[in-house]
């Protein structure tokens, strides 16, 4: 089985190194020589009638003979020259062979040996109208000057140089002709084929109205210094349209420059620098193979790189090696970054190339025209009267930076100063107050570093992959760069100023899977402030980061907090719990992949919730909303990565990553809102009438049920303490009525007693009396 881009690259490598050895090997068909390399060559060859012959020697041989001219008809019945055999060194064109009309030059029409081929001056008649793209006269090395009939309509010659008639195309620039410079015609559009091909030429001189350069336009020009193309309007450069130029060192390509082909400036050893304009947005396959590189600057606007672009030399056996040391400059996540480890397993093809930004090239190129000074183990410049660090080799435990070097303070570490240093601690003094970008990188056994309050700014990535860096004290800097701490999975504390103004990083201190705290030191001018190790703005109504291993299980937001910073609890190892009582906003993987989260209270006044907030929480299996959410970002919650799930068919061996459901994962929400709609969108199950309790989700219904239930009971108890209350007080009124009687009865028999006592009393004296 062909495997198109493997046979693609290999082709190439060879048509690489055959345009250098062999001049006839750049006129390949169009196809084998670039959107086709590796298609077989034709098994058969094919007249105009449909013979077929197996070479095409034979085609050749079949065609009639007229002297030294081989010829064909044509469907008009006019005839095309095929082949020359002559010897003389001056050819003149018939206009006719035997009695028809010549209208049309084939690729060999004057010879197919470019080492024997004799003619020097070739003059064409009238009747010409076309002249195959091929180009014919490549074969002619000897070739000083081409003449055209004054009466052709279709073709014209300049001093010798073919054109067509309107000088809109240049034809071809005889590789003899005498002279080492040469201007092309001011109305040129298009360059042809082979146009220039193998010539004396040192100087070539392109007109603005230039547009477009066709394949090996200008190769093989030995002497050929300089190619300026800054005034010109052309958009395209066909492949290998510079290829074997030794000498051109000095390329200026126009703003109006798309694309540039294949190979097309291949084994120009002399090109050490090549400026890329901003509107590029394709370059082919070893476009730079075999030339003096050791960097290139890729516009950010590029699309599409070819295998082998940049940075690779290939041999005469057509095998690849990658330049050593050399560097692809460019922005981040654009093509360039992609074609420094762009590869094919079919191939064997792997890129490894080191990538800067255009700021840290910059940089780079500035630290390296410095004149370096040395004190002991440390390497440094003098800069506007201060010392600089540029570099350190210690190996001692603790390094200790002087505050002057040869008399200069010292007030800036630079790029990499300190990488691959062997200290565990580093100590700067005082007078320090600028650390740039990635100065402690890759510092494998720094174990700590405490900066002086004099460090206004740090630079990205500053503290990048130093593996064993625990503690990190930022001292007094304002500004810090992005990912300072980038690849340090042991660190665990970390102090900022508080004077600190700006962390140039939308999710600082993400994936640090041992941060335990993160502290502001005191300051009243910065923008951020710390409680318990967890990182606000300063008036905290936002929470920025919360470090990954803080060992609480349980957190609950302060009330005065609005926002969740994106990533901003990200990788958390140890939080079960959390309460968001009043959060509006939470930001995108603001909960990513947090291991042990369990339970989230979410606020009754959020508004936002950003995508993939809550990805891959695993033990995450329900969310509860409420009705002021206005939106609600791409997998924001209830998802995973699933890195073998089956996005073909089930029966398919095929397993591609993508995001999947948490089994059983619900959404509480009210029907109609938009946190009910997304579920539904989303395959989430979810569950609507429902009131949180505690910590049960319980239905209205039943609680609705339950409250008439549990009010007919209180009602009936109600009723029959009312009954009980009543027959009491009947009861109550009964015996206070018998008492009542009781004491008339009583009070009566009293009364009648006292009656009766006096009336005995009365008799008593009445006897008396008597």
């Amino acid at each position: 089985m062909i495997k198109p881009r493997k046979t693609a690259a290999f082709m190439l490598s060879l048509l690489l190194c055959a345009s250098a050895c062999i001049p006839a090997a750049p006129f390949v068909n169009a196809e084998t020589a670039y959107e086709g390399w590796g298609d077989t060559p034709p098994s058969a060859y094919t007249d105009e009638d449909g013979n077929t012959y197996e070479s095409e020697d034979d085609l050749l041989a079949s065609y009639p003979v007229s002297g030294d001219f081989i010829y064909s008809e044509m469907d008009d019945g006019n005839l095309c020259i095929q082949l020359w055999s002559g010897t003389d060194s001056e050819l003149t064109v018939p206009e006719t062979i035997d009695g028809k009309k010549v209208t049309y030059l084939g690729k060999y029409a004057f010879g197919k040996d470019h080492d024997n081929c004799p003619v020097e001056s070739i003059t064409l008649p009238d009747s010409i109208e076309y002249i195959t793209a091929d180009n014919p006269f490549i074969y002619c090395t000897k070739l000083k000057e081409i003449n055209v009939g004054s009466g052709n309509k279709e073709y014209t010659s300049v001093d010798g140089v073919l054109y067509t008639k309107n000088k809109e195309l240049l034809v071809c620039y005889p590789a003899a002709k005498e002279g080492d410079s040469f201007a092309i015609d001011s109305k040129t559009k298009n360059i042809g084929t082979s146009a220039v091909f193998m010539t004396k030429l040192k100087n070539i001189t392109f007109p603005s109205s230039l547009e477009a350069i066709g394949r090996h336009a200008f190769s093989s020009n030995q002497n050929l210094k300089t190619a300026d193309l800054s005034k010109t309007a052309v958009t395209d450069i066909d492949d290998f349209a510079f290829t074997d130029c030794e000498k051109l060192s000095d390329v200026k390509l126009p703003d109006s420059i798309e694309t540039i082909g294949g190979g097309t400036f291949s084994n120009c050893f002399a090109i050490e620098e090549i400026e890329l304009p901003k509107g590029l947005l394709s370059v082919g396959q070893s476009a730079f193979a075999n030339t003096g590189l050791t960097y290139i600057i890729i516009p950010s606007s590029v699309q599409n790189i070819g295998y082998s672009a940049f940075g690779y030399n290939i041999a005469d056996d057509g095998t690849e090696t990658a330049v050593e040391n050399f560097t692809v400059v460019g922005e981040s996540d654009s093509a360039a970054s992609a074609y420094c480890v762009d590869s094919d397993e079919d191939y064997d093809y792997h890129n490894n190339f080191a990538f800067m930004t255009p700021e840290n090239f910059e940089e780079s190129q500035e630290i390296k025209n410095l004149e370096k000074k040395y004190y002991n183990d440390i390497e440094y410049a003098i800069v506007d009267g201060n010392a600089v660090i540029t570099g350190c080799n210690s190996s001692e435990v603790e390094l200790v930076v002087p505050d002057t070097l040869d008399g200069h303070k010292v007030t800036a570490v630079y790029t990499t100063a300190f990488t691959n240093c062997g200290a565990s601690q580093i100590v700067l003094p005082e007078t320090v107050t600028e650390i740039r970008k990635g100065a402690f990188y890759s510092c494998q056994y720094l174990t700590s570093i405490v900066l002086p309050k004099s460090v206004k700014e740090i630079g990205e990535a500053a503290f990048g992959d130093c593996p064993m860096l625990v503690k990190a004290d930022l001292g007094g800097a304002e500004v810090l760069g992005a990912s300072i701490f980038e690849t340090c999975p042991s660190l665990e504390s970390i102090t900022i100023s508080g004077n600190c103004k700006n962390i140039d990083d939308s999710e600082p201190f993400i994936e640090y899977n041992n941060l335990r705290e993160i502290n502001v030191s005191e300051g009243s001018e910065g923008s951020f402030c710390s409680v318990d190790g967890v990182l606000y703005d300063k008036e905290m109504t936002s929470l920025m980061a919360y470090p990954a291993s803080r060992e609480a299980t349980e957190f609950k937001v302060p009330l005065s907090v609005k926002t969740i910073a994106s990533s901003a609890f990200a990788y958390n190892n140890n939080l079960e719990s959390i309460d968001l009582s009043n959060v509006e906003e939470i930001g995108t993987y603001a909960f990513e992949n947090c291991k042990a989260l369990k339970k989230v209270k979410m606020s009754k006044k959020l508004r936002i919730l950003g995508a993939d907030a809550f990805y891959e929480c695993m033990k995450l299996k329900s969310l509860r909303f409420y009705d002021k959410i206005e939106k609600i970002g791409t997998y924001s919650f209830g998802f995973f990565y699933d890195d073998e799930i089956n996005l073909v068919d089930e029966s398919s061996a095929d397993k591609q990553p993508t995001d999947a459901l948490i089994e059983g994962f619900k959404v509480y929400a009210e029907k109609g809102s938009i946190p009910y709609q997304y579920a539904e969108d989303y395959g989430i199950k979810a569950v609507s009438g429902t009131i949180e309790i505690g910590e049960h989700n319980v239905s209205k219904v039943f609680l609705i049920v339950m409250g008439v239930l549990l009010a007919a009971v209180i009602l009936l108890i109600i009723i029959i303490a009312a009954a009980k209350n009543h027959k009491k007080k009947k009861e109550e009124q009964k015996i206070e009525k018998i008492k009542a009687n009781v004491a008339e009865k009583i009070k009566a028999k009293k009364e009648q007693a006292e009656n009766t006592e006096e009336e005995k009393a009365e008799e008593a004296e009445a006897d008396e009396a008597e």
